[in-house]
């Protein structure tokens, strides 16, 4: 009791010192009236502190989502990593979330673990801010330069841009008529293809090099951003789906407009998750040839072309194995891969929709 009568008598002395001290500054001319104003009401926003903020320690109550952080405990000790996410457990421990600037995800560790560190700064030293996605922006300026071909990163930029792009979870609706621009893209003229707000390569091509191919057939594939071959009215987790892809990702804040938006095989889409297209390696270019390609394509329809005398069934046939779901096998692409010629090819993909009618028609005699 005597302790608080004390405690409350030196918050009192402290407060009438401060007002003296900000009378005689103003009668000085030090301080004009509205800074005198702050001054006070700064002061008396002190005198009731929030009790949950001040029973934490100032280093872990610093720490908010976007703070480049360091750790300072563990096997990763001296890596950084950008907080994505602050939880306070039901005990008052604060735990964090940070993305890792080398990749990968801290997942909820304790504050203690981190410290705070400086702000990453580009070449020229100035701060990098990270993408606020409140804005009306699809993406940010750096990922729309480099689309245009005006942008360029270094390793060091990379590493950086990785971290302060970092994964929100956050998600917008969906406009379904973006689809169908997406699909007709390549057949806009070149005034309107001028107006776009992707360049055309980010589009799906039409399918060059098959003169034999009938134009009804050839009008429902096309080729995506990756080159895999994708239909137009393909069925969920057929050889051919497609989805729509959002080149700057969505979980990294990155709007569901149009100017962000393509489709791109399933496989593809799968594989390429939340990555930056900017800062894919060879080899991850590469591994999103993740469909059926333009040469198995070709080989496909050379075959039905030099093997069937009723075309029009050939192609038709063609079509259900590449756009309807048969249930194929997880592993489906990488034993598509192995497959060159068009025999080969026909003669896997025939052998599976066979099995799939059998299957289908022992379960309708169940029923």
């Amino acid at each position: 009791m005597l302790t608080t009568r004390r405690t409350g008598r030196a918050r009192r002395r402290s407060e009438l010192t401060q007002s003296c001290r900000t009378v005689a500054a103003r009668a000085s001319g030090q301080i004009g009236p509205a800074a005198a104003r702050s001054s006070q009401t700064s002061h008396a926003a002190q005198k009731e502190p929030d009790r949950m903020v001040d029973q934490i320690p100032y280093s872990r109550r610093a720490m908010e989502v976007g703070d480049l952080v360091t750790k300072k405990k563990g096997k990763d000790q001296g890596m950084t990593g950008r907080i994505q996410e602050v939880v306070k457990s039901e005990t008052g421990e604060i735990k964090l979330k940070v993305n890792r600037t080398a990749g990968g995800v801290w997942k909820l560790q304790s504050a203690c673990n981190f410290e705070r560190t400086a702000a990453t700064v580009n070449e020229a030293g100035k701060s990098m801010p990270w993408f606020d996605v409140n804005t009306n922006q699809a993406f940010p300026d750096e990922f729309r330069l480099w689309i245009y071909g005006l942008q360029k990163f270094e390793s060091e930029e990379k590493r950086n841009y990785e971290s302060i792009w970092f994964i929100l979870g956050k998600y917008d609706r969906l406009e379904e008529s973006t689809i169908e621009f997406c699909w007709n893209a390549s057949k806009l003229d070149e005034k309107d293809q001028k107006a776009m707000d992707l360049p055309l390569h980010f589009y799906p091509k039409d399918i060059s090099g098959g003169e034999w191919i009938p134009k009804e057939f050839c009008d429902s594939f096309k080729l995506d951003m990756w080159d895999n071959i994708i239909a137009k009215d393909s069925i969920c987790n057929s050889i051919c789906y497609f989805e729509l892809d959002h080149l700057f990702p969505r979980s990294r804040g990155g709007k569901t407009l149009r100017e962000n938006l393509t489709i791109i095989h399933w496989n593809a889409n799968r594989k390429k998750s939340d990555k930056l297209i900017p800062f894919l390696s060879e080899k991850e270019v590469t591994d999103l040839q993740a469909g059926l390609s333009l040469d198995q394509f070709l080989s496909l329809t050379k075959y039905v072309e030099e093997n069937f005398h009723d075309r029009v069934a050939g192609y038709a046939k063609l079509k259900k194995m590449l756009t309807e779901n048969l249930e194929w096998p997880k592993n489906i692409f990488c034993k598509l891969r192995r497959l060159t010629t068009g025999r080969d090819l026909w003669m896997y993909m025939s052998k599976r929709l066979e099995q799939y009618t059998l299957m289908v028609q022992e379960h309708n005699q169940k029923k």
